[in-house]
């Protein structure tokens, strides 16, 4: 990611995130807590049960037709009991219950931390009325909690590179075949926290994020910041804890002990001095009911209750881990082509990390919400540093967040690294500062004994002016250096600056940069291997090798090496290199992806699969063969394709939706075009072509139509899904290509890849030649054993 400190401010369940979606899955569970200790701290709390309503307790008003002190039965007795209820519940038909807050000052939300909890169920499974509503002076909204329609909401938003960008609205409730998408309901639960706006921030907001202002701006100046949870994806009609809290850094939504959204204020909560209605709330200045359920109890309290409280307010340890595997489902056991647990989550820009004192791959990545549109969109949108480890690539453990946001000044985390000096761990990575007041902006730094619990040191940057980095140690100079994007230079090229220290602490700027371009150095990577420098410049991602870390730099190729974004490279074993990256979809964020490098005598490298990260599959399949048209010979195993004047084609039907394609290709005339088409249906009709073009050294994604080529590559939100400068597809080489869920992966010859998205489900895999004569061998498909995503 871009950090950005001057006036320009110029991301479904793949493991287990213990700090991302909640106590349910946290790796050291806190001791259990009793609900009725929880419930004795809370500023109020009403049971339902009629004598709950007495006057030692903020006094409610009963409106219409609200029966309370129901006697549950069975497993909802039981269940109300061992969350601190009493077995009693209010049955709600179109009425509601209201509190006069000036009646008491039990209620006086105010500050930063806050945490709501409500156990009720919506037997009509509508989930289309207000549920729990605080309002301040003048009808400012403190707190709303409601049922409301997905698809009501805005289905693209603008982003700061002033594009149209999907939603998460579009992904959860509309993208056709989405592989997020949920398709029971379209009804949510939608959380919205009324703050006080900074005037500090909304200062920076005014002058930085201008071009956001038509989407979000409102919500910006109103103070209001929604997290939401879709009713499908939970249960519309179960039973639910339905948890809030806001802890001053973040305000999170835990349904049943699992942690499904969240989001970072800036600002302190509206004060709920007029009016609380449990069941309505107010539309322009009109109460509004119509909840038809059941609740059971409700409480708040003007503190953060502890990841344990809402665990014993939620059912208790065990029952809030099944409930994440319900909402979120089993995880998978590798991070490849993955990304966190979460309803709106994805990862970013990856910092692997290898740990030569204990042998553990370190894989660090950033996590970003609502496509970039959390924080109200400032900056990158409250981007964190997320964390998981492996000794061999294939199991892998999910740990605690890295570097969370925990301050509100911090707009987000961006790319940095980590290094290990004298028992420390040290983090570097840039923060951009929206309330200057409380901070500045720069590179800040977080240690760590076991570069698992990393601490932040908040007083003051290592660097002022930094921004995303790499640091490694210079055995030349025996020092240590952070390379750091700097300004552009008079002739127009950006410089890569190398900042030096003897301590990790004390930073100095060396006045001649180590690399110069025409494009910025955005997320620089440094690694050495077999006595070769190599530095790797992001966006587009470019590679320059030298024989000396400060000695002429000989640039690989001008294009990319492969389509992910954001990619580094880290050591793995006795002599072997990682790169990681992210998959972009529809903006910044996406599946992690990795690779193994090849390296040459020359010292330019390559990217292969790494035998661990390969997904496990099945025996191959037996598929009915087709030739579609006369210059097709062969069978299943082995087709020949030769066509003179017209593309001519052939199709193996029954192809799994998710699948290890592998073959060999032997043009035997290269003069055209050639390939395979995969997830294709009809006779051509549709599907995802991939296409080699000797000739133009061009490799590339399309989608045909009608029996047609494709006549345009796929268009991705960066560039198209192409490659240029690739060799040796005019002669025999191997092609392996993995299909998973969204994403196609192929490899070429272990020197070259190609990566792509697509929603489309087809069962057919065509195979193609126009102008060429070529022969497709020894072709393998067989099934991947993942699991599918929900």
């Amino acid at each position: 990611m871009r950090h950005f400190t001057s006036s320009k401010a110029i991301l479904f369940s793949a493991v287990l995130l213990a700090s991302v979606c909640g106590p349910a899955c946290s790796g050291e569970a806190e001791a259990p807590i009793e609900p009725k200790v929880v419930f004795d701290s809370a500023s109020a709390v009403w049971n339902m049960g009629g004598e709950a309503l007495s006057a030692d307790k903020p006094p409610l008003a009963v409106h219409g037709n609200v029966q309370l002190g129901v006697e549950l039965s069975g497993l909802e007795r039981n269940a109300s009991l061992s969350r601190g209820g009493d077995g009693k519940a209010a049955i709600f038909d179109g009425g509601y219950l209201s509190f006069d807050a000036p009646q008491s000052n039990a209620l006086l939300l105010a500050g930063d931390t806050m945490t709501l909890c409500l156990r009720m169920r919506d037997a009509s499974g509508k989930w289309d009325a207000p549920l729990f509503n605080a309002y301040g002076p003048e009808g400012k909204q403190s707190l709303s909690l409601a049922g409301t329609n997905g698809k009501e909401k805005p289905m693209h938003l603008r982003n700061f590179f002033n594009q149209n960008v999907p939603s998460i609205y579009y992904y959860l409730f509309e993208e056709p075949n989405g592989f997020h998408r949920v398709s029971s309901s379209s009804q949510m639960i939608e959380f919205t926290l009324g703050v006080e706006p900074n005037e500090d921030f909304i200062s920076f907001y005014d002058k930085e994020m201008k071009i956001c202002d038509e989407c979000i701006g409102d919500e910006v100046h109103k103070g209001e910041m929604t997290v939401i949870a879709p009713a499908g994806l939970i249960g519309s009609t179960d039973w639910h804890d339905i948890i809030v809290r806001f802890n001053g850094g973040k305000v999170q939504l835990f349904i049943d002990g699992v942690m499904v959204d969240e989001d970072f204020p800036v600002g302190t909560l509206q004060e709920s001095v007029e009016s609380l209605f449990i069941g309505a709330g107010k539309k322009e200045g009109n109460v509004v009911s119509g909840f038809q359920g059941m609740m059971d109890h409700a409480a708040l309290w003007t503190r953060a209750l502890s990841d344990a409280e809402i665990t014993a307010l939620s059912g208790g340890q065990d029952y809030a881990a099944s409930r994440q595997l319900d909402i979120f489902g089993p995880p998978q056991q590798s991070l490849q082509y993955g990304r966190p647990a979460g309803l709106n989550i994805r990862a970013g820009d990856c910092i692997p990390y290898y740990d030569s004192n204990t042998g553990v791959f370190h894989l660090f990545y950033l996590i970003v919400r609502r496509n970039h549109h959390s924080k109200w969109q400032c900056g990158h949108g409250g981007l964190q540093v997320a964390h998981a480890t492996t000794k061999d690539l294939v199991h892998w453990k999910q740990e605690e967040l890295a570097l969370p946001i925990t301050e509100q000044w911090e707009g987000f985390i961006g790319t940095g690294s980590c290094i290990f000096n004298k028992g420390l761990y040290y983090w570097f990575y840039p923060v951009m500062s929206v309330v200057q007041s409380d901070a500045p902006g720069g590179v800040y730094a977080a240690t760590s004994p076991d570069c698992i619990h990393f601490e932040k040191q908040l007083d003051a940057p290592a660097l002022a002016s930094g921004s995303d980095n790499d640091v490694f140690f210079d055995k030349e100079s025996n020092r240590f250096c952070m390379l750091s994007a700097g300004p552009r230079e008079a002739d127009g090229r950006f410089r890569l600056d190398c900042y030096y220290s003897d301590d990790l602490a004390n930073w100095t700027r060396e006045e001649e940069p180590i690399l110069r371009d025409e494009t910025a150095f955005g997320c620089p990577n440094y690694f050495e291997w077999n006595g070769w420098h190599y530095i790797v410049g992001q966006s587009p991602r470019k590679i320059w090798r030298s024989r000396q870390l400060h000695g002429s730099y000989t640039l690989q190729m001008p294009g990319e090496l492969a389509l992910v974004k954001v990619s580094k490279v880290a050591a793995f074993g006795e002599n072997r290199r990682i790169s990681a990256g992210f998959l972009a979809e529809d903006g910044w964020g996406g599946d992690i992806v990795m690779w193994e490098l090849t390296q040459r005598e020359d010292g330019s490298v390559g990217v292969t699969f790494a035998p661990e990260l390969i997904p496990p599959s099945g025996a191959p399949l037996d598929m009915a063969f087709e030739a579609l048209t006369p210059g097709v010979s062969g069978g299943p195993g082995s087709i020949r394709i030769t066509s003179t004047d017209k593309p001519e084609f052939a199709m193996l039907a029954g192809a799994p939706l998710n699948a290890r394609v592998t073959l060999r290709v032997n043009p035997k005339n290269a003069s055209g075009r050639f390939g395979v088409c995969l997830r294709g249906s009809g006779l051509y009709e549709s599907g995802v072509e991939l296409r080699f073009d000797p000739k133009a050294g061009c490799v590339q994604y399309g989608n045909p139509e009608k029996g047609k080529l494709a006549e345009q590559p796929i268009s991705g939100w960066f560039e198209p899904y192409l490659i240029n400068d690739v060799t040796g597809i005019d002669r025999p080489f191997d092609l392996d290509i993995i299909i998973k869920d969204g994403i196609i992966d192929a490899n070429i010859d272990h020197q070259r890849t190609v990566i792509t998205r697509s929603t489309l489900r087809g069962e057919r895999l065509f195979f193609f030649a126009d102008n060429a004569d070529v022969e497709f061998e020894a072709i393998t498909v067989r099934p991947l054993l993942e699991r599918e995503m929900k």
